[in-house]
């Protein structure tokens, strides 16, 4: 494993090769947390809105696979 990890006086520095992250789920998973992270403090939606996307995309899901489901 290549991944290091540095200590600063105000921050973490974490070096991770790309090819490692790709192939460990958790590292991944954490990845994409970040992004979602960083994403959702730059957004100016509400909650009410994100509540109303969230059931958009949870209808459309079912919509598109409910025959998996129902046989």
């Amino acid at each position: 494993m290549l991944t290091k990890v540095l200590v600063h006086k105000d921050f973490y520095e974490i070096m991770i090769p790309i090819d490692e992250a790709n192939e460990i789920e958790i590292i991944r998973n954490f990845i994409d947390y970040l992004r979602v992270k960083k994403t959702a403090s730059q957004s100016v939606a509400t909650d009410e809105d994100i509540e109303i996307l969230s059931k958009e995309i949870n209808q459309s899901y079912w919509q598109e696979n409910k025959t998996k489901f129902l046989k």
